[in-house]
């Protein structure tokens, strides 16, 4: 819904879309639409995922074995919530395969296969998610999703000049 009210002239920009816990909902042509509504400026995405939360990470892929893809900038809340000495959660952008086939492993049934369902169902549950978000308050109040937008586009500028650059020595 939010991505199709983006497209809408009658609606502010940047419509944003806040989900927890989402798995993957669609394939590279989805991603592609969506990166050039948020490089635009009319779509931001922001989401919540638990570390050791695998629900988030099914299915890899539809009936015909196309892969599906993450979009938007993901915060991965880590265990504990923040300590003072590790950081509260990790922000990330999609940047590659590499990068996501790093990231979709790390939280996979295969990684935690040890893992009860009762253990699967706790890391999945509103009530973790609280308890981390809750945790994280203080850093998150400090935090805008469009300077994460900006930073990440700075960056993906940065790695583009450098590879013209390169073509053209």
């Amino acid at each position: 819904f939010a991505f199709c009210a983006s497209k809408s002239e009658q609606i502010a920009k940047p419509v944003t879309c806040v989900s927890v816990a989402s798995p993957y909902v669609g394939d590279e042509s989805w991603r592609q639409a969506v990166i050039e509504s948020e490089k635009a400026g009319f779509f931001r995405y922001l989401r919540l995922v638990n570390a050791s939360d695998v629900i988030p990470h099914g299915p890899p892929f539809d009936m015909s074995l196309r892969l599906y893809k993450h979009v938007g900038v993901s915060l991965r809340l880590e265990n504990d919530g923040w300590s003072g000495s590790e950081p509260f959660g990790t922000f990330q952008y999609p940047k590659g395969f590499a990068a996501e086939v790093k990231h979709a492993h790390t939280n996979s049934f295969l990684s935690n296969f040890g893992w009860t369902p009762s253990r699967v169902l706790k890391m999945h549950s509103c009530k973790e998610y609280a308890r981390r978000l809750h945790k994280s308050r203080n850093e998150l109040e400090t935090l805008y999703l469009n300077d994460k937008y900006e930073e990440y586009f700075r960056e993906e500028t940065k790695r583009n000049v450098r590879m013209i650059s390169a073509q053209e020595t």
